[in-house]
């Protein structure tokens, strides 16, 4: 199956990173969510207004205190990795770094995917119990950079809520464009293990060519070496 893409691109500093990318994931997955459903009804969750305080924006999620959890634990994998090489690079000489210098270049995507149950000959021979096969990706490409002074911090801080409005309204009318949705059956498609909703199944991930990493952190000590040698070479 060929997965549909969508990708975007942000320049921010760091401390603009957890609202930006709580903003991007919750707008993709208030999309991609429906009420629970048992055998006799289906349950709402209503809608959420979030408020920034970094960001001069407001945006909506699934008000869902599960989800918002789930979404907030990754988003605070990826800010901690974040952060622990922002403190490496600490050490780097702040006289020779021009004001916006391009400090790290990463990614966060969201895949949705579906389940499908392998054969007793299938898990035999892979030893695993099920294929997944993604159908739908949203990507964010982040360039991270280092702002001087409070004056420049400020302006990034206009442009980085500019362009996730914008953002916001592009994932917007790619929904109400229609997407391809598999017809698949309810317990391959949907996450049922949250008790007020259902989402796609879906996973967060975070990867780089310097760094690598997926939603859960693995690798990135393993390759943080060499990735801060490509950065503080970008100093010399």
């Amino acid at each position: 199956m060929n997965a549909l893409r969508h990708k975007y691109h942000l320049t921010a500093e760091i401390r603009h990173l957890k609202e930006s990318l709580l903003c991007f994931l919750h707008t993709i997955l208030l999309h991609r969510t429906v009420g629970k459903r048992t055998q006799n009804e289906t349950f709402g969750t209503g809608l959420k207004e979030e408020k920034c305080s970094w960001l001069d924006l407001t945006y909506l999620r699934v008000n869902s205190p599960e989800l918002r959890w789930q979404v907030e634990e990754k988003v605070e994998d990826f800010l901690s990795a974040m952060t622990t090489t922002a403190r490496t690079l600490s050490h780097l000489d702040q006289d020779r770094m021009p004001n916006e210098a391009k400090v790290l270049n990463t990614s966060v995507k969201i895949e949705f995917f579906t389940r499908r149950k392998k054969s007793a000959w299938e898990q035999w021979t892979t030893w695993t119990a099920e294929d997944t096969a993604v159908w739908e990706m949203w990507e964010l490409d982040l360039s991270i950079v280092k702002v001087g002074t409070t004056e420049d911090l400020h302006r990034l801080s206009e442009k980085v809520s500019d362009d996730i409005n914008m953002m916001v309204l592009q994932i917007c009318s790619a929904m109400n464009r229609g997407q391809y949705i598999p017809k698949s059956a309810s317990s391959s498609l949907f996450d049922g293990s949250l008790k007020d909703c259902m989402p796609y199944n879906h996973r967060i991930k975070w990867t780089d060519g310097g760094m690598g990493g997926n939603g859960s952190g693995d690798s990135i000590s393993d390759k943080l070496h060499s990735s801060l040698e490509k950065i503080i070479s970008f100093y010399a």
